[in-house]
């Protein structure tokens, strides 16, 4: 009697730059959290994108304060990168930016003048006023 494949296995294209990530581990020792109203928001912003497309969240030199937030839709994972997922919907970290992390919180934010994703940052001594960059 010939294999059948299983439904799942049908879905997942040969050619996917991501792994499953529920079969990856997507936990860190890092409490990096990330909101309900963020997790919606991303849904709604990646569910336009190419497929496979995920959040990427990094931080790096620069800005008025010295660090700055970077966030970027991606297709291509790391192999220092760590994942969040929830519904289908993956934020990506690379490890050197999730150390600047711990205790942070993504939200999407909503306010007079625009809407934005934004990061709480405990670590952070001091913010510029547009809340991209930081400093420790």
């Amino acid at each position: 009697m010939p294999h059948t494949p299983s439904a799942t296995s049908s879905n997942v294209p040969s050619t996917a730059p991501l792994e499953d990530p529920l079969e990856k581990a997507h936990h860190t020792s890092i409490d990096f959290t990330i909101t309900p109203g963020a997790w919606k928001q991303l849904a709604v912003l990646l569910s336009s994108e190419a497929p496979n497309s995920f959040f990427r969240i990094a931080i790096e030199s620069g800005g008025c304060s010295g660090l700055q937030y970077i966030f970027t839709i991606d297709t291509v994972q790391q192999p220092d990168d760590q994942i969040f997922s929830m519904d289908n919907c993956l934020v990506v970290v690379d490890t050197g930016s999730l150390g600047f992390l711990s205790g942070a919180q993504l939200d999407y934010v909503k306010e007079m003048m625009g809407a934005s994703f934004q990061i709480t940052n405990p670590n952070a001594e001091s913010n510029c006023g547009c809340g991209s960059s930081f400093s420790l």
